[in-house]
């Protein structure tokens, strides 16, 4: 039955209903066929179609009470169109209301006579399909749904009705996932396939705006938001890009509130010539049920697609597809701004080097940038110009040779200085950027040398800019964010080449590092070939870094000869690795199993064919998705199996933590603004307005680390298939034993290790200079490392080494100790130290420097926190309790205070909020030194309960914390 003016009627026979014209009768079966063309069965149509014309149709619409009139009493103009219009009648879809579980009182309605009115923006008529009743919000379309239809959706989700409505089971049950469309049809679409849908009355409205910059979600949606219920937004796919722009706009802004609400998010996409919405492509596909299953199952994430969204590349100018590009083009066009995106090993630095030849033989030195300085060697020897440091620099001949020929360097030395890159020696350049997007990263985000000297950096690049003959800008993985970059600074429209050749190599994925020892293991007692092993660490601390992996292999292979290949090899003279980066094709055929860090990631590549039985990566999370694949890919032979392990999650965020550039954005200039009225507003020293590209590059690139860390595993797999690569996973559980042995070998490393440092011989202020200004020229020793570690440690807290003194140091316990001494006996003297730290990253930098940097460095902020929360009190009456639980009334009244008043702040500083008090404490103590520890699990009644207890502080932090406070006292 449909409703025709709130009347049942069979819609099947609606020719024998005597009392309905014949007019209305073809309004009501044209509306019937229209749901029916949509893919909607027919139970979903008797159950929500209704129709209004005539009177009752305008008396809905028009809302007499709010609809002004003239002085005489008549309707406006408009208004009387509107009336005609409404006279017509419509047909709309009637909605549940969560809030009643009854029938909503609201709803969007499609007038068979539409309203038209030309658009002057766009020079043309448009119209509009849908509207709604005059004055009233909009709201959100939940469809009924007919019992029998319900209840099989239900069953095949495993739950069984409680006979109060399918939709009242919905709200009951989280783990029923929902998916979110826009406009009525599609989600009666979907329904008909048994996939619970709701719908939106346009992209924009899943969301109610609190202030300019703050939204909330609809009050319809929230019901339905549970933790851990899984959300499919599907809106229309479209061809054109401004519209493309939109939707993703509204998909990133409901995302991201639906997010918040520990949701599972996901994007579903599908090929626009399937159809533009879900509904028109159910109707087009064969089997629909099977696709849209299928089709949810491959939803993104929304991580992962916030990441591809932000790493995207607009439409190449030229396409290819081609094992080595030399092949498709013999040189590179004459086009001042070219991106060059190619997979790794198809002969991009081939091309490049074909370009630097023609520049150098026409008079023109050409500059290369990399953000590693390994790289930058490495590159310099492939394209045969000089590096940075190769010659001396005050020789004539050097500086001649420079001038004509140019030369490779790290970005982190791209400004005026000794050795740097100084743009007045130059009136011409060709500008090359070898592995762009990471040089872009780097050079806005990089905590290398480059964050004391980053605006001058920035600064040289804008200055050398019209200087600039020809600029090529390299990589796998170039991005839109890299591109409109360099088009802002060029002022020119880049010309970008794509190789989409494919590779298919092996990769097979582990579940846990352990797993992948187990697999090195296996794979020597079975084939007995060499091994190569890259992971993305090699401190001393880490489990699976390069120099507890070299201890377990020693040990594990007495008779095996092993290399090790990390940044303190490579610069240690003592060591088989010392500069021999751009040798490692002869170097490494001399061992049975090499292990290496990101130093050997971009621009090396090692040619070495039928000779190791497999390479085996670990990435713990400190690496980005994109590097470890670099690492994995640096042995050429593709015909060996690539073994890995990814952690889930990356570590660390920037700012709040946010997908979203705007939100960045939002919360940097808050953090300033706080900052700034702490310090007494006498920092006027920020350079984020040189160029406004600066700060949303840094802030597009910042939200896209954060997108991407989010989901680093599931953005590894993708990366890996769209590569044309085969992935297997293998799902087998940690090796409990493995990993035990591998924390064993690591901390008899560190015990090892700290004996050395604390064995070192002192050295003075004089003598550690000198070691780390002949470290360029002459390497660095490991026992000449460990002397200046010592000085610096001592330096650092002011007492003799011990054991649990370095303990503590390598588990970041400086900067927690630092944060305690400014709120308890050094308060007076912080405002004074982050004037002096803002004062000397100005003079780094030529007078000026950026928020996003500064504002990393500045304490006064977050002592004011710590103090406007009483945390010193807070923390004298957890020392007095033995027994503290979720419970505790003053814990509950904290977390209270944090939750209504200090949330956003907490979130500028990326400190966790949560509804559970422990959570959010444990983020405020953690930075301070302190934890809420759990002893035990106690019974209460029939609950049962966590007990705390807070730890204490180091037994040196009194003697430290003096030293601080003297140290302070002499400065002053």
């Amino acid at each position: 039955m449909v409703k025709i003016n709130n009347k049942n009627i069979d819609s099947v026979n609606i020719d024998n209903y005597s009392d309905l014209s014949n007019l209305l009768a073809l309004k009501i079966k044209n509306s019937i066929n229209e749901w029916l063309l949509s893919g909607i069965n027919q139970s979903l149509i008797d159950e929500n179609l209704s129709v209004l014309v005539g009177d009752s149709a305008c008396d809905l619409m028009m809302n007499w009470d709010k609809v002004k009139r003239t002085n005489t009493g008549r309707l406006s103009s408009a208004d009387l169109q509107k009336y005609y219009r409404y006279q017509q009648g419509f047909w709309y879809c009637r909605s549940f209301d969560p809030h009643t579980s009854n029938e909503m009182d609201w709803i969007q309605v499609k007038p068979f006579k539409p309203l038209e009115f030309f658009d002057k923006n766009k020079n043309r008529h448009k119209i509009v399909k849908y509207e709604s009743p005059f004055g009233q919000k909009a709201r959100v379309i939940i469809p009924f749904v007919p019992n029998d239809l319900g209840n099989e959706i239900l069953k095949n989700h495993q739950i069984e009705s409680s006979r109060n409505g399918f939709w009242v089971d919905v709200l009951n049950n989280s783990e029923l996932p929902i998916s979110i469309v826009e406009g009525a049809k599609k989600a009666l679409s979907l329904l008909s396939q048994g996939i619970i849908a709701i719908a939106l009355p346009g992209i924009t409205m899943g969301l109610r705006k609190i202030t300019e910059n703050e939204k909330k979600l609809h009050p319809d949606l929230q019901p339905f938001m549970q933790r851990g219920r899984k959300i499919s937004i599907i809106f229309d796919q479209d061809s054109k890009p401004e519209t493309i722009k939109s939707v993703n706009k509204s998909i990133f802004s409901l995302a991201s509130l639906l997010q918040k609400e520990h949701c599972k998010v996901n994007i579903t996409t599908w090929d626009y010539s399937l159809g533009k919405g879900i509904d028109d492509v159910l109707v087009n596909v064969d089997n629909p049920k099977v696709f849209i299953s299928k089709l949810l199952d491959e939803s993104l994430s929304f991580n992962l697609w916030a990441n591809n969204y932000l790493f995207s590349l607009r439409k190449p100018d030229l396409t290819i597809n081609n094992r080595y590009i030399s092949n498709s083009i013999k040189e590179l066009p004459d086009h001042k701004l070219i991106g060059l995106v190619s997979p790794q090993n198809t002969g991009k630095t081939e091309i490049i080097m074909k370009e630097v030849q023609k520049s150098i033989s026409n008079g023109i030195p050409v500059i290369v940038i990399t953000h590693l300085e390994s790289l930058a060697k490495a590159t310099s020897k492939r394209l045969k110009i000089s590096y940075r440091t190769d010659f001396d620099i005050n020789s004539d001949i050097t500086k001649l040779r420079r001038t004509y020929e140019g030369y490779s360097l790290c970005v982190d030395s791209f400004y005026p200085k000794d050795n740097g890159f100084d743009p007045d020696n130059y009136e011409t350049i060709t500008l090359i950027i070898d592995e762009c997007d990471q040089v872009l990263n780097h050079l806005f985000r990089g905590e290398t040398d480059i964050k004391k000297h980053r605006p001058d950096v920035i600064t040289t690049l804008w200055n050398i800019k019209d200087k600039i003959d020809k600029c090529i800008i390299a990589d796998a993985d170039l991005s839109n964010v890299t591109v409109d970059y360099m088009e802002s600074l060029l002022n020119i429209k880049s010309y970008i080449i794509k190789n989409e050749y494919v590779f298919n190599m092996n990769f097979v994925g582990y579940e846990d590092p352990s797993l992948i020892i187990e697999a090195i293991d296996n794979d020597i007692a079975v084939n007995n070939k060499p091994i190569y092993i890259c992971t993305s660490g090699q401190n001393v601390n880490s489990k699976y870094g390069t120099i507890t992996l070299e201890s377990y292999f020693k040990k594990k292979y007495p008779n095996k000869s092993i290399i090790r290949i990390d940044s303190e090899t490579l610069e240690n003279p003592d060591h088989p690795s010392y500069k021999q980066l751009s040798n490692l094709n002869n170097l490494l055929k001399r061992y049975d199993i090499a292990i290496v860090s990101p130093s050997v990631s971009t621009g090396v590549s090692i040619d070495i064919y039928d000779y190791y039985s497999g390479v085996y990566g670990i990435n713990q999370g400190n690496i980005n998705p994109q590097t470890f694949l670099q690492m994995l890919w640096r042995i050429r032979d593709i015909k060996i199996e690539r073994h890995f392990f990814i952690a889930s999650r990356g570590l660390g965020y920037v700012g709040n933590g946010s997908n979203s550039p705007k939100k960045l954005l939002e919360s940097n200039k808050d953090k300033t603004a706080f900052a700034l009225a702490i310090l007494d507003n006498e920092l006027s020293i920020f350079d984020d307005d040189y160029d406004p590209s600066n700060l949303k590059t840094w802030a597009k690139l910042s939200a896209r680390h954060n997108a991407s860390n989010r989901c680093a595993r599931e953005l590894f797999h993708q990366l890996i298939k769209n590569q044309g690569h085969t992935l297997h996973i293998i799902e087998d559980e940690k090796d409990k034993y493995k990993d035990e042995v591998m924390k064993n070998t690591r901390n008899e490393g560190l015990v090892e290790d700290n004996k050395l440092i604390i064995g070192s011989p002192d050295i003075d202020r004089e003598e550690k200079e000198k070691l780390e200004n002949s470290k360029m020229y002459k390497g660095i020793t490991d026992s000449d490392r460990r002397k200046i570690k010592k000085y610096d440690l001592t330096q650092k807290y002011g007492i003799n080494l011990t054991e649990e003194l370095l303990t503590f140091d390598r588990n970041q316990g400086y900067g927690k100790l630092q944060l305690y001494y400014y709120i308890t006996i050094g308060r007076k003297y912080v405002k004074e130290r982050d004037k002096k730290i803002a004062k000397t990253m100005m003079n780094n930098n030529t007078k000026k420097t950026f928020s996003f940097d500064i504002c990393n460095k500045l304490l006064s902020p977050l002592v004011k926190v710590y103090e406007k929360l009483n945390t010193l009190e807070f923390i004298n009456y957890l020392e007095t309790c033995p027994n503290i639980t979720n419970k505790d009334k003053k814990i509950v009244e904290l977390n209270n205070l944090i939750n209504k008043k200090y949330k956003k702040l907490f979130k500028e500083f990326n400190m966790t909020v949560s509804k559970k008090p422990i959570i959010t404490l444990n983020n405020l103590l953690d930075k301070i030194g302190y934890r809420l520890k759990c002893d035990r699990v106690v019974r209460i009644g029939k609950d049962t309960a966590r007990v705390y207890t807070l730890t204490k502080q180091p037994d040196f932090t009194a003697q430290v914390l003096e030293y601080f406070f003297e140290l302070e006292k002499t400065k002053t």
